[in-house]
């Protein structure tokens, strides 16, 4: 994946993630600003269509 796609797939890992903890707990792995964990990691999202 590029930069900007990376950004986006970390951006709504965020956003999902923050719908149970606080931002403040999400500084490791994937939610860190070090691109290695992310392109280490599989990942799964399943986006909905827009209606």
């Amino acid at each position: 994946m590029g930069t900007e796609e990376l950004s986006k797939l970390r951006q709504d890992l965020t956003t999902i993630a923050t719908t149970t903890l606080s931002k403040d707990m999400l500084d490791y792995g994937v939610f860190s600003n070090k691109s290695d964990a992310l392109t280490r990691s599989i990942i799964t999202i399943v986006y909905e269509k827009n209606q």
